[in-house]
């Protein structure tokens, strides 16, 4: 909320304070720390034993020596010891040695942590050499007898400027040490939130205070302010006492008046925050509501802004958020109240606390990850759910061989099993003592009141996995996550379907084994994505249980309109799967039993398309299968960033692209049915009439000799030799058609303009000869850069792979003899929902820099080894980012990590096409970019750039008047679906 919003920047200016490493523990830091020292400063032994200087050659290898000499038949030399070389691990005692060299024929005693004397590069440990008495070792192994063996390189542990902790990070105790190493004694840190804990209810009584007699059953003991108070301050909160006495928390009787004296007393104390427990329903003793939006407000109606009355989930539904205006409600200038009312149930008040206030304490301390934490199990049992309100449900997590599920279920995926803690009843508080975390499941309904054993859910931890046995749970989900997966992989939570992805409607009758495994496998594996209709009065009791679970229509956006498309049906559901190379398919289910409804497969296919479609580009309720000659096709294909890699994608490299909307190309092709003429339409950038010599210099300046029309030809005629070649059979080739294109991307960015223009014209030559099935993605967008370099456009694969698959991709082209032989690389789609936000930065005029690849290309083809190492590096920004994203919790983290990534991309880039090569204005706009804290580089060759603010939204801001000032256009990147 807002409140939250100006909260955290009042803590941040007013309230950050500096702290000894020591004491900063459970703060949160508020600026990056760098280190002032190495560490170690000096090489340093590993072990106690004995050093030695091993001759090495020009290249800093061993030398090899004849039999007696040199460093051969080590271990029958005798080495003296140089006892005036003694160094231990004290300071005085190594600086006083520090100017002597050791001799090849020597060694000296080094204890562990001692700073190594000149010339000394190799460790031995004392038990591993044969001393001569007192004054010589020997029977030295030649396996111990290594360049660098047991010794710790300077530096090697913390450099000098290496950030030690980053703002926004919690403190831990590790930390003090790493801090200290870096030779930092204080720290700015932000100072603990402030917390008043009040807990109502006239029947529950302070353990501290009374023993309850056996004989009083309507009393009990105050289970939610002991648990809380401890939980506050194992946030990082600081707990204080509103009330008179020496105790933290009172017990507040259910009395109106009582409730309201809590209130006031928090609201002229020093706390930040109000928690309260019970007193929140709606029964006739719970005054938490009234007491804040009717008593608060007696003076001021704007006093109390209440942000949520209740919850739609169990436990905790009547959960409430307030925030109380001290400078309206007392008249002075302090910082809004915030209140938190829990639930007085003790586990509903656990659950809320580990969902709600946590996060809460985290961003009013400044932390650059607030959200809980979420990972992934499966289920070893059936689970009821809920047929009102998502459900946050305990379970106890245990790691089971594959031998104990069947085979439906059995799995290469070595997950969490989750099982219930139990009956979910919100009193039962002994439940969370069982439980390791909690899981997401969804309403149910009447048609689905479970999830059965076997699916991945989402869970939320909330126990310690170090002390459960579950160690390697962020490994394995890793191991999840990179895709190794079922026989046919099946997601809940997926991408929207998108409307213009229908090619392909199907229609299945009742008589199709839908049971068998195999039929689904082949549903999947389809070349091309699209709708199949599974109709029949039992389909959905012929579906394999795994996608039974599936079939909660309100998942899938477009299926209640199917529902109103289809009036006389009775039933209608629908689930999206995805096949291993990431084809969509929408399943739609119709299980009617009346057969009348199901004769007409034509009015159901209509009524699909429609719903799903709706009066976007495609207006027929016709699929493209079902192209007719006479209709007009329009297809758009979106500009494209290089995210990171480039430009190692043309040197066998790696990269990441993301596909936006906020620019595009658009192809239309009209039908000559009478006719079997091509005709392409000159467009915006194949003007022929100039109103004088300087505008014909101007128009070729800035979009070349020979325009988009060029580009349509070259597409048409290697399309054809394609389809030729591949002998694939074009639908109605005798009929002609008439090509037009337009473009708004800016020219000279790096946006890719011309492929989007292609690729374009590719969607539209594709559906009208009916050959999407027939030609992969792959195949596309080699195509496609077939086409550019027949016109002698340099370019790379990135580009063209970006357009034709859309979305977020991680493109790797490291297999040579592969991208030799076929010219294909390896494509994987990352989830979209995780990339951070970006902006686009660009030239409205932009100069023709960066038009130095071709020396760039000669000294990587020459073996030069700078280039060679700089097209290298920036393929490694390309990896370490698709880990980045796809282990990061959030896209507030994301961009945290990710934005020095950027950085590192471009400083890649720079070093080998040297600034002269980028162009002043291209650098510029880096500059820029840096000036703020922003990570940035070049969204192509240059004329652009993509940024990402680590620190949000006050960041955003600065970036955005930073760049306008200076001239530039900004836009915040919209991402662009996934093509099929």
């Amino acid at each position: 909320s807002s409140s939250s919003s100006s909260s955290s920047s009042y803590w941040h200016s007013s309230l950050k304070r500096r702290q000894t490493i020591e004491k900063s523990v459970g703060h949160v830091n508020l600026r990056d720390v760098l280190a002032k020292r190495a560490h170690p400063v000096k090489d340093v032994s590993v072990m106690d034993g004995y050093c030695f200087n091993i001759e090495t050659n020009d290249d800093g290898e061993t030398k090899r020596g004849t039999a007696g000499g040199g460093n051969a038949n080590v271990s029958q030399r005798k080495f003296s010891i140089n006892k005036m070389l003694t160094n231990r691990a004290q300071y005085l005692e190594n600086a006083r040695n520090e100017e002597i060299v050791l001799a090849h024929d020597a060694c000296a005693y080094v204890t562990t942590g001692a700073v190594l004397p000149k010339g000394a590069n190799c460790v031995i440990p004392e038990e591993n050499v044969e001393k001569i008495g007192a004054d010589g070792v020997t029977n030295v192994q030649e396996k111990d007898y290594r360049i660098n063996k047991w010794i710790r390189k300077a530096q090697s542990d913390v450099k000098v400027g290496d950030v030690l902790l980053k703002k926004g990070e919690r403190v831990e105790w590790f930390d003090v040490g790493i801090l200290a190493a870096g030779g930092i004694r204080e720290i700015e840190v932000s100072r603990k939130p402030r917390v008043a804990l009040a807990c109502t209810g006239d029947e529950i009584v302070e353990v501290s205070k009374v023993d309850i007699p056996d004989s009083n059953a309507s009393a009990s003991y105050d289970v939610n302010g002991p648990a809380l108070r401890s939980a506050l301050r194992s946030s990082g909160a600081e707990v204080v006492n509103i009330f008179d006495g020496t105790v933290n928390t009172k017990i507040i009787r259910d009395e109106e008046a009582a409730v309201v004296d809590v209130i006031r007393r928090a609201l002229m104390s020093d706390c930040d925050v109000l928690i309260t427990t019970g007193g929140a329903s709606k029964g006739d003793r719970d005054y938490i509501y009234d007491a804040m939006m009717r008593k608060m407000c007696e003076g001021d109606s704007n006093a109390v802004a209440c942000h949520f009355q209740s919850l739609s989930m169990k436990p905790g539904k009547p959960t409430k958020f307030f925030t109380l205006s001290r400078r309206k409600i007392l008249g002075v200038n302090k910082p809004d109240l915030l209140c938190l009312s829990l639930p007085g149930n003790p586990v509903s008040c656990c659950v809320t606390f580990e969902l709600l206030v946590k996060p809460m304490l985290r961003v009013l301390q400044g932390q650059n990850v607030v959200h809980p934490p979420r990972s992934v199990a499966k289920l070893g049992e059936d689970i009821q759910l809920d047929g009102e309100r998502e459900e946050f449900h305990r379970v106890s997590l245990r790691w089971e061989g594959e031998e104990n599920f069947d085979d439906d279920y059995r799995s290469s995926i070595p997950l969490p099993i989750a099982y219930s803690t139990g009956k979910q009843i919100s009193s039962r508080i002994l439940s969370m003592r069982e439980a390791d975390a909690l899981i997401e499941l969804p309403v149910g309904n009447p048609k689905h009141t479970k999830l059965p054993k076997g699916t991945v859910v989402s869970i939320v931890p909330i126990a310690d996995f170090r002390q459960r046995g579950l160690a390697s749970v962020r490994d394995r989900i890793f191991h999840f996550q990179s895709g190794v997966s079922d026989e046919i992989r099946t997601e809940k939570t997926t991408p929207s379907f998108s409307k213009s992805a229908v090619r392909q409607i199907e229609i299945i009758n009742e008589t199709t084994e839908l049971h068998d495994l195999s039929f689904w496998k082949k549903v999947m594996e389809r070349n091309a994505p699209g709708v199949v209709a599974v109709v029949g009065s039992k389909a959905r009791e012929a579906m394999p249980d795994k996608f039974k679970q599936l079939l909660l229509h309100d998942e899938v956006p477009g299926v209640e309109e199917i529902f109103f498309e289809m009036t006389t049906l009775t039933d209608v559901s629908a689930f999206r799967v995805f096949s291993n190379d990431g084809c969509l398919t929408l399943v739609v289910v119709i299980d009617s039993a009346v057969e009348e409804n199901l004769k007409d497969t034509e009015t159901i296919k209509s009524a699909i398309a429609e719903a799903i479609r709706g009066d976007e580009t495609f207006s027929s309720m016709h699929n493209d299968s079902d192209y007719t000659s006479n209709e007009t096709l329009v297809r758009r294909t979106y500009a494209r960033i290089g995210l990171l890699g480039n430009p190692s994608d043309q040197y066998f490299g790696e990269a990441i692209a993301v596909s936006i909307k906020n620019f595009f190309a658009e192809t239309i092709l009209k039908p000559l049915p009478t006719s079997s003429k091509i005709e392409i339409i000159p467009g915006p950038y194949d003007a022929n009439d100039f109103d004088s010599l300087a505008s014909l210099k101007e128009f070729t300046s800035e979009h070349g000799y020979d325009g988009g029309v060029k580009l349509l030809k070259a597409l048409l005629a290697n399309f054809a030799k394609f389809c030729e070649e591949k002998h694939i059979a074009l639908k109605n080739p005798s009929i002609g058609f008439s090509l037009s294109y337009s473009s708004n991307i800016p020219k000279q960015t790096g946006m890719s303009g011309s492929s989007a223009i292609i690729i374009s014209c590719m969607n539209c030559l594709l559906d009208r000869y009916d050959v999407r099935d027939k030609i992969s993605k792959e195949e596309r967008a080699f195509l496609a850069l077939q086409v550019e370099n027949d016109i002698g456009i340099t370019a790379g694969l990135m580009d063209r792979v970006i357009q034709v698959y859309g979305g977020c991709v991680h493109m790797n082209f490291r297999n040579v003899e592969k991208m030799k032989e076929t010219g294909i690389g390896d494509y994987e789609y990352i989830d979209a929902e995780k990339i951070p936000k970006l902006f686009v930065i660009w030239s409205q005029n932009p100069s023709n820099s960066g038009k130095i690849h071709q020396p760039v290309r000669q000294r990587w083809l020459s073996g030069d080894v700078e280039i060679i190492q700089g097209m290298r590096n920036a393929a490694d920004c390309a990896r370490e980012g698709l880990q980045i994203i796809q282990m990061s919790s959030g896209k507030e983290t994301c961009a945290i990590r990710l934005a020095p990534i950027l950085s590192a991309n471009f400083a890649a880039r720079r070093k080998m096409f040297t600034d002269a090569g980028l162009g002043d204005e291209n650098i510029r706009m880096i500059k820029l970019c840096q000036s703020v804290g922003a990570g940035a580089k070049f969204t192509g060759s240059g004329g652009a750039v993509v940024a990402c603010c680590p620190d949000g939204v006050e960041q955003e801001a600065r970036l955005k008047a930073t760049v306008t000032k200076a001239g530039f256009s900004i836009a915040q990147v919209e991402l662009a679906p996934r093509e099929f």
